[in-house]
This record gives C-alpha cells, sequence and structure tokens, in this order.
C-alpha cells in the first residue's frame, strides 16, 4: 500500500519532472522575495541617509522613493508568479481524486480570520513610504518662509508622488487578495481540470 506522501505525485515522468521543477520554482521565489525586501530596505535606508545628510532639497529622497519602488515592485511580481505557478499545478495535479498531491488545494482552502502574513510587506513598505515622505518634509523645512513646507510646486510634486506610490501599493495589495480564485478560473477557462 502506498503512503500519501508517494501516492501524491504525479506517475508519468515528464509530468513528475515538471511538478517537481514547478514545486522547486515555488519554494526557491518565495525564499527569493525575503532577499529582495532585505536588499531593498539596506538600499533604501542608505539612499536616504546620503540624500538627508548631504542633499538640501527634497527632491533628492525621490531617489530612495525609486528604491522602494523598484524592490516593492520586484517582489509584487515575484508573489504574482508564484501564486500563478501555484494555480497552474493546482488545476493540473491536484483533481479532486483522492491519489492527488493537496498543497495548493489545501493551501488556498486556509483562511485566517487576522494576523495573518502581508506577501507584499505591505505595513513595512507604507512604514518606510512614511519615512521618506517626512524625511522630505523636513529637508523642504525652512525657517525664514511663512509658508507651510509641501505648498510649494515642488513640495506638491513631491507629496503628490508619494501619494501615487500609496495608491500603487493599495491597488496591489488589493490585486493579490482575490489572485488565487481569479487565476484558478482563468487556466479553468483555458484548460479544464482532469477528472
Amino acid at each position: 500500500m502506498q503512503n500519501d506522501a508517494t501516492s501524491a505525485v504525479p506517475r508519468d515522468p515528464l509530468a513528475l519532472e515538471e511538478y517537481g521543477a514547478l514545486r522547486a520554482t515555488i519554494r526557491q521565489r518565495g525564499s527569493l522575495r525575503f532577499l529582495v525586501t532585505t536588499i531593498t530596505f539596506s538600499a533604501w535606508a542608505g539612499v536616504l541617509i546620503t540624500a538627508c545628510t548631504a542633499m538640501v532639497t527634497p527632491v533628492f529622497t525621490l531617489i530612495s522613493l525609486v528604491v522602494l519602488c523598484a524592490g516593492f515592485e520586484v517582489n509584487l511580481a515575484i508573489h504574482v508568479g508564484v501564486e500563478r505557478v501555484g494555480r497552474y499545478l493546482q488545476l493540473k495535479y491536484e483533481s479532486e481524486g483522492q491519489n492527488a498531491a493537496h498543497w495548493e488545494r489545501t493551501s488556498m482552502a486556509l483562511r485566517v480570520p487576522s494576523g495573518g502574513l502581508d506577501p507584499l510587506f505591505s505595513w513595512v513598505f507604507a512604514s518606510a513610504l512614511l519615512v521618506n515622505w517626512l524625511m522630505g518634509v523636513w529637508l523642504s523645512r525652512d525657517a525664514t518662509s511663512p509658508e507651510f513646507p509641501g505648498f510649494s510646486t515642488e513640495g506638491l510634486v513631491f507629496v503628490g508622488l508619494h501619494a501615487a506610490v500609496a495608491i500603487r501599493w493599495i491597488l496591489a495589495s488589493r490585486f493579490t487578495r482575490g489572485q488565487r480564485e481569479r487565476e484558478l478560473r482563468a487556466f479553468e477557462q483555458i484548460h479544464p481540470p482532469r477528472s
């Protein structure tokens, strides 16, 4: 009698190779997200500190904003790709049969009411965005100017760019929340599940 570990694996050699390669892709890209996030925040902090100590205008903190945006977009692309591969595996190898793998189906069914993990590190990126904005406001302060910092043309552009980034990140988070269900349905339209 076979145990669950061997019965969950496809028997066709090509299918077995595909299944193993795609599971490895998910594992590697999942780990890569942590590395990308760590590098992003290290680079962001270095650029921001340099901008705040060596520059006198808030426009230079836009360089650190670009670093944050690039890190978030790479993280998002990795996450979306991993989820897409997961839905493909779910459709192709995880039918309702007893001899099917259940990894993706089980992970999709898992519902954590609160305190779940955020695969995009949204709150960490949002906190860094706020710090980046505050440092720009701090650099734009002028004790001799009667107007509030940020109401100049440069200040409005600075605030507008930070707001645009925040909106982009909110929309990306919303997209990823429903991605599993949407993409599973899309894969089912292309390739109906095996019976």
